[in-house]
């Protein structure tokens, strides 16, 4: 541990003399604590990447239902003209 790090777990002067067994599990705690500070940095940041993604998977599925409601729109007006058509034929004799 570099002399410009922040200790989170301060080294008691009497008990936790540098190279001594107590000191040395301080530091392995401090780097734990470090390490697990950094871990949950990186999986926050991959938590917001996935939400940004998910957002943008709901926008693309909104449009998708929106061209489908769309087009089932298009469809009907397509069979009423269709049905139109038929019964135009009908009235007129042609079978």
């Amino acid at each position: 541990m570099s002399g410009a790090q922040t200790r989170l777990i301060p080294a008691n002067t009497t008990l936790l003399q540098p190279g001594s067994r107590f000191f040395r599990v301080v530091d392995a705690l401090n780097y734990q604590a470090q390490s697990l500070l950094a871990s949950n940095s990186q999986q926050s940041q991959t938590i917001a990447n996935m939400q940004t993604q998910i957002n943008t998977l709901n926008s693309q599925v909104a449009t998708i239902q929106s061209q489908i409601t769309a087009l089932q729109n298009e469809d009907t007006n397509l069979q009423n003209q269709i049905n139109t058509i038929n019964t135009r034929l009908a009235n007129a004799g042609i079978p």
